[in-house]
């Protein structure tokens, strides 16, 4: 997929108003007429999602997907592919890891519907991983063999198998190698496959397993996307291993500090002038500070203290009244 701009363009001016006018309408379910004006809503803020979609403003269609799910009878299986959709045309750097949330949603939602098939094959593709979106392609194809999405998706991944062949080294090299093996098979046996194409030592990682470290690694806030801290604990550090590679270290610090003098000479150059540095003062002129602090003055204010100043540079001369 072609590279798009780090920033969206700016909303539109009518459609900005119709959303400040919709944020400004909050549902009240004490209302008498609260049905009627959930409709509304609904019905409003999915339209306004799908053209600010339209004008390519996929951040704004977020937002507006999103409030459309916070209502009730919102969060529905189109809704989700939508906002699907959205995310993997943002610029935002979760977006395909987000994309594929709300693709999964869906399917479970509506498990026969296509769409929502081909909305997890475009994340899978756009996340790289070659097999997974071969084989949502092909469920989206059972579903509905007319499906052009689904069509140009399994071209686009042939293509990337070609180039991955050519440039070894990128994220789909991993799992390209068993994509032709791959292909007319179960989905079983593609993760089986691909498992052993990534590492042969490592058993292979099924489809649960994965959502499951998904699941924890990434924050589920509709407002904040990123990954969460991986807990640390000392209790599980190789305590010995650490302090082999800190001897290590040191070993090696030690030994360009014998062997190379120039090395060395800047060191000790560096650690004498840290230890003659203190507060702000260079205690190597010293005679220069003591000069300095024998004609201050311990008087209290910053009157007293202007006028010794003045009296020992000789620009007043104190009498006695």
């Amino acid at each position: 997929m072609t590279a798009r701009s780090a920033k969206e363009p700016p909303l539109p001016r009518d459609l900005q108003s119709r959303f400040d006018a919709l944020a400004c309408r909050p549902w009240d379910r004490d209302d008498d007429d609260a049905s009627t004006h959930l409709t509304q809503l609904l019905a409003d803020w999915k339209e306004l999602g799908n053209a600010c979609y339209n004008h390519s403003c996929f951040l704004a269609a977020i937002r507006c997907y999103t409030k459309l799910m916070a209502l009730p009878g919102g969060d529905t299986a189109a809704i989700r592919s939508n906002r699907s959709a959205a995310y993997l045309q943002s610029s935002m750097h979760a977006g395909p890891a987000l994309a594929l949330k709300d693709a999964e949603a869906a399917v479970e939602m509506e498990p026969k519907w296509f769409k929502g098939h081909l909305r997890v094959a475009d994340a899978q593709r756009r996340r790289g991983d070659v097999v997974e979106a071969d084989a949502a392609y092909r469920r989206t194809l059972a579903l509905q063999p007319t499906c052009e999405g689904a069509h140009r998706g399994l071209r686009a991944l042939k293509e990337t198998v070609r180039l991955s062949g050519a440039a070894p080294g990128t994220q789909t090299d991993a799992t390209t190698s068993s994509f032709s093996t791959a292909r007319g098979t179960s989905s079983a046996s593609e993760h089986t496959t691909a498992g052993a194409a990534r590492s042969t030592e490592a058993p292979p990682i099924t489809q649960e397993q994965r959502l499951e470290r998904w699941k924890r690694e990434t924050s589920v806030r509709e407002d904040r996307t990123g990954m969460r801290p991986r807990p640390v604990s000392l209790a599980e550090a190789d305590r010995q291993k650490g302090a082999a590679i800190k001897q290590t270290m040191l070993e090696r610090f030690r030994s360009k500090v014998e062997t190379d003098e120039t090395f060395s000479s800047t060191l000790r150059e560096r650690r004498e002038e840290e230890m003659m540095l203190g507060d702000g003062v260079d205690y190597r002129d010293g005679d220069k500070y003591l000069r300095v602090y024998a004609h201050s003055t311990n008087g209290i204010g910053l009157g007293i203290s202007a006028d010794a100043y003045k009296e020992h540079t000789g620009q007043v001369d104190h009498r006695t009244w």
